[in-house]
């Protein structure tokens, strides 16, 4: 059909809309639409992606299953807009989570408890969530809590 143009193959169109200026591993910010939360948005033929998985996608090949792609800080990545592939790592949610800075990641870095007892093996009570608990402070307040109820106890005999 004449006049019909072939569309550019997306890796063209991909890397005109990054922002490489700050150098090889700085972060390079798309510079086009946004999700409401930062991270550059790409339309697909699918419905939009985030920029990053595009990038990750375009020079690594394709997101293993059980994978996401996480801004890895620790290589200097200020994540949400930056595309720049040394910054990517594909990696479990867990790990994905326990690299940020949310309550997970901070209770999980957590060494002592908030009385200074160390959460070491032998002082240490997990429980089915997840969450742990320190096994100095619950005996204690396990038995304030018993001393409590028979003192009530006594008092109304």
């Amino acid at each position: 059909m004449p006049g019909r143009r072939t569309p550019r193959p997306l890796a063209e169109r991909f890397w005109e809309k990054v922002d490489k200026s700050a150098g090889p591993d700085k972060c390079w910010p798309w510079t086009a639409s946004r999700f409401p939360n930062g991270y550059g948005r790409v339309m697909m033929p699918h419905g939009n992606e985030s920029a990053h998985r595009v990038a990750y996608a375009l020079t690594y090949g394709p997101i293993p299953d059980g994978k996401v792609v996480d801004h890895v800080k620790a290589r200097g990545c200020g994540g949400g807009p930056c595309v720049n592939p040394v910054h990517l790592e594909a990696v479990t949610q867990r790990t994905n989570i326990l690299r940020g800075d949310g309550l997970t990641a901070r209770n999980a870095r957590k060494t002592h408890c908030i009385n200074g007892h160390p959460f070491t093996a032998d002082n240490l009570l997990p429980r089915k969530d997840g969450r742990r608990y320190c096994r100095t402070c619950q005996s204690k307040y396990s038995r304030e809590a018993y001393k409590r109820r028979t003192s009530r106890l006594q008092e109304a005999a």
